[in-house]
């Protein structure tokens, strides 16, 4: 991670800009809003490759390029295209007017059709390059009747761009951007109500790169399933981090077939050895390829979770998944060339899983959710950015419910119209959430500091894999006192975001409780002041929270808390995965342990009293 530099070191010279080109150099104003990004994704700088259509955009990073990018003119391009990634563009807008420490910045190059019509191919080098050197893909839609029978189309674009950039695994999640949709789908509400998967496609093997023999008249073709272990360990271990980085971790699916096919019976083999050597903890299933897709259909909240399949197979799954939501224009997708754990880099390729639409492009009706919700995925997957990820999708959310929606899913707004009442809510929502405290208050080391109840001076917000956590600025002994944070926001039901108050209450707690983690061994407790017997607060605290050190705290640790101590049952348990000594690897709620684990943990009042 990159640090600040004092106003005495010249920036070039900490950045590693060869001598030669410091002159060239961007100004001094200009490389501290490309540092504002390289504090939010590292040494090298954010280098984001979008599109307006099928466009790569990267941002130079002054390290290997001396001089700002120009963005490339705009043509006419394949379709939709153009429509839906300028809304997808208005997200990252919002973003960097909610922040002075995020900034992107854009080229744009053609991809499939408008690229063939321009050059003669469908990806050009200077598009590729720009690509495989940027931290992240957004991508339109391509194709179209008019390049449809050539020898040179659009599609070959598309294979060769994630062949040379190496994305090897295809996500796409099946899910209900709002409950509100359930009545748009095809599927009886009582069907589909609660469907939440998410497909991993292995991407670079199988039978589209085997050996292929076309008709040569005698009426005889051919085509090959090559599947080599290293390709099937790789996307497992995808599809198990993925499963993992759920709260709680998700089960795992694999479809195959098995009974019929030399590489699916290598397929679940493999699958099986890497789930149970390296992920014990994760449920594992296995489906035929065939009853996976009637399943689908038939009780598709059977498969919620994380599938993982071969590349044919997943091709035409995902396709039937894509009918669920009720509309194409709601469902995105990310083709990622790592592991998103943070340990290094992750570009990936990001669109709406439609096409390009050509029968309505053109008319403002083209529905953008699918790329806003692509956009989120950049955010979470490539920059490691969680807290905004959620944001995007909790904008999306709440400008569905408020009926602004494009003709295909029961509204009348315009695709533009969409786009811009989903990022005016999420400036609204960044207002008010902890990313947003990010503004002006970054550390050398890149973590934020907050500024609620006077903790500027206490905790900071680090950002890591899982999104937002909370450390600790200062040294505390065993018992002392950290802070108090309120919980004065009752819900009329339990949910991920409250903390249980008495037997009966649960309560939305200010923002910064969320950002705890469970540990088996915390670091600190939650005091809840519940009412006692007779209604009473203690000291008058009602509607707080006191954290105080449990066992000690040294500047840096995270301030993690025993999910138990609060509550007495959740209807999710979840495998812990904190690795700490002891720990329990199911947590379910204080109802469902044994008195003697209780007693090694601080354990509220109301708790106590309801046991």
């Amino acid at each position: 991670m990159c640090s600040l530099i004092n106003g005495e070191e010249d920036w070039r010279v900490r950045l590693k800009v060869p001598e030669k080109n410091r002159k060239k150099c961007c100004t001094d104003e200009e490389l501290a809003t490309l540092l504002r990004v390289v504090i939010c994704s590292g040494e090298s700088g954010t280098k984001l490759a979008a599109t307006v259509q099928a466009q790569l955009v990267n941002i130079p990073d002054c390290t290997s390029s001396p001089d700002f990018g120009e963005a490339a003119p705009h043509s006419p391009r394949d379709h939709c295209g153009p429509e839906v990634t300028a809304e997808g563009l208005k997200i990252l807008r919002a973003i960097e007017k909610s922040s002075n420490d995020i900034k992107f910045s854009f080229q744009e190059h053609n991809l499939g059709g408008a690229s063939i019509d321009a050059t003669g191919e469908p990806l050009t080098d200077e598009a590729l390059n720009a690509a495989k050197n940027a931290d992240a893909v957004l991508l339109g839609a391509i194709g179209g009747p008019k390049w449809g029978t050539g020898k040179v189309r659009p599609e070959q674009g598309i294979l060769k761009l994630r062949k040379e950039m190496g994305t090897y695994g295809n996500l796409r999640p099946c899910f209900f951007a709002s409950e509100s949709l359930v009545e748009q789908s095809p599927l009886k509400a009582e069907v589909c109500k609660g469907t939440n998967f998410n497909i991993v496609r292995e991407l670079t093997g199988g039978i589209y790169f085997g050996e292929r023999k076309e008709d040569d008249g005698s009426g005889h073709a051919l085509d090959t399933e090559p599947y080599s272990r290293q390709e099937i360990e790789r996307v497992t271990r995808l599809a198990a981090y993925l499963a993992l980085a759920e709260d709680p971790p998700a089960p795992v699916w694999s479809l195959d077939k098995a009974n019929v096919m030399a590489t699916s019976r290598l397929w679940r083999k493999t699958v099986t050895e890497v789930m149970e050597k390296e992920f014990p903890q994760l449920k594992l299933g296995h489906h035929l390829i065939d009853s996976a897709a009637m399943l689908m259909v038939k009780n598709p909240r059977a498969l919620n979770g994380v599938i993982v399949t071969s590349n044919l197979f997943g091709d035409i799954i995902s396709d039937e998944a894509s009918v669920i939501p009720g509309s194409l224009g709601l469902l995105p997708s990310a083709s990622l060339t790592a592991n998103p754990d943070g340990k290094g880099k992750c570009n990936g390729i990001y669109e709406p899983i439609h096409g390009s639409a050509p029968d309505i492009s053109g008319q403002g009706v083209v529905n953008p959710v699918a790329m806003l919700l692509s956009v989120s995925m950049m955010l979470k997957y490539s920059f490691q950015r969680l807290d905004l990820s959620q944001k995007v999708d909790e904008a999306v959310k709440n400008v569905i419910d408020k009926g602004i929606r494009t003709k295909d899913i029961g509204g009348s707004a315009s695709t533009s119209e969409v786009g811009d009442a989903v990022a005016k809510e999420l400036e609204a929502l960044l207002k008010r959430s902890p990313s947003a405290l990010v503004n002006g208050n970054a550390t050398p080391e890149g973590y934020y500091s907050l500024s609620i109840n006077g903790l500027e001076d206490k905790a900071e917000y680090r950002h890591g894999p899982a999104g937002l956590s909370l450390h600790s600025k200062v040294d505390l002994k065993p018992g002392e006192h950290f802070c108090y944070i309120t919980a004065h926001n009752p819900l009329p039901s339990p949910d991920w975001r409250t903390i249980q108050t008495s037997a009966t209450t649960h309560t939305e707690p200010q923002s910064a409780l969320l950002c705890m983690n469970h540990s088996c061994a915390p670091s600190v407790e939650l005091h809840v002041y519940a009412p006692n017997a007779t209604g009473q607060y203690p000291e008058g605290r009602a509607g707080e929270v006191r954290v105080a050190s449990t066992r000690g705290l040294k500047t840096g640790d995270a301030l993690t808390f025993f999910y138990p101590s609060t509550e007495l049952a959740m209807d999710r348990p979840f495998a812990c995965s904190c690795g700490e000594k002891g720990c329990l690897g199911q947590v379910s709620g204080a109802t469902h342990l044994a008195k003697d684990v209780l007693a090694r943990y601080f354990i509220n009042d109301h708790v106590k009293r309801a046991l």
